[in-house]
């Protein structure tokens, strides 16, 4: 829970003492300095805290380095923090990795010259969360299924039995190029058909390229807190009436990063 800092938490924010860097997580709508139960990046036990400026506030904690690599330990704590915030504010999430050289920076380059884009996507994201969705083919599935529908490249590649790869050399290859055009219309068909019974249940959707050949949808959903469970009810439906074929997985709430691009400007 966030609390009012007192002197007892040590100096505020764009205090003398604090004069470091400062490693941004995200930006809330409060225009009093908050700090929140959870430990900053870099794994000292930092202190997170905001820092107010006109009905603004960014969550930040003191930052000694400069840049931060995408360790899963640094992934972790960054995410920490925004569930945290999440918990009870509407975020703007800022790109991990962001760090403004002392407190004033924070309101040069974020605060100040963003205010009104940020304002906008604070209201556009207000009491909502993103979900992510990634559907797979069962293991044997996707080929199985390929050459039951394409008798055509069934034949062309049961007559490559027996024979050496030299002599039939041009005959695979056609084979490959066949199976990897099939590949990706089966993936657009089925992508599509899952989409068009989840989307109607999101406010904005953002396709994703897919992971690997066995990927069948990668997904951001951008939804209202008080769909996500009917949005895990669909999933589920879904998950039952393809228990042979298919895996979904659902993940989240997490804080809306496709649908926010939020960094520093740089500084003149």
């Amino acid at each position: 829970m966030d609390r009012h800092l007192t002197d007892s938490d040590g100096p505020l924010p764009g205090s003398e003492p604090s004069r470091q860097g400062q490693y941004l997580y995200c930006v809330i709508a409060a225009d009093k300095p908050l700090t929140f139960d959870v430990d900053g990046i870099g794994g000292a036990g930092d202190k997170v805290y905001s820092i107010p400026f006109d009905g603004l506030s960014a969550v930040v904690s003191a930052s000694p380095e400069a840049e931060y690599d995408g360790t899963r330990r640094n992934l972790t704590a960054h995410m920490r923090v925004l569930e945290t915030v999440m918990a009870e504010h509407t975020i703007v999430p800022i790109r991990f990795g962001s760090v403004a050289p002392t407190p004033d920076a924070v309101y040069e380059t974020l605060l100040k010259p963003q205010r009104e884009t940020i304002q906008s996507v604070l209201a556009d994201l207000e009491g909502r969360v993103e979900m992510g969705l990634k559907v797979f083919w069962m293991e044997g599935v996707l080929y199985a299924e390929i050459l039951k529908s394409r008798p055509d490249i069934a034949q062309l590649r049961d007559s490559l039995l027996g024979r050496s790869p030299d002599e039939s050399y041009y005959e695979r290859v056609k084979v490959g190029e066949l199976l990897e055009g099939a590949v990706a219309d089966k993936r657009a068909q089925e992508a599509e058909e899952l989409m068009n019974y989840l989307a109607p249940l999101a406010y904005r959707v953002r396709r994703l390229d897919a992971l690997g050949e066995q990927m069948v949808v990668n997904a951001a959903l951008l939804m209202d807190r008080s769909k996500v469970d009917a949005l895990d009810e669909a999933v589920s439906k879904l998950d039952a009436s393809n228990a042979e074929r298919l895996l979904f997985k659902l993940v989240g709430p997490t804080a809306p990063y496709n649908f926010v691009d939020l960094a520093p400007t740089p500084q003149a």
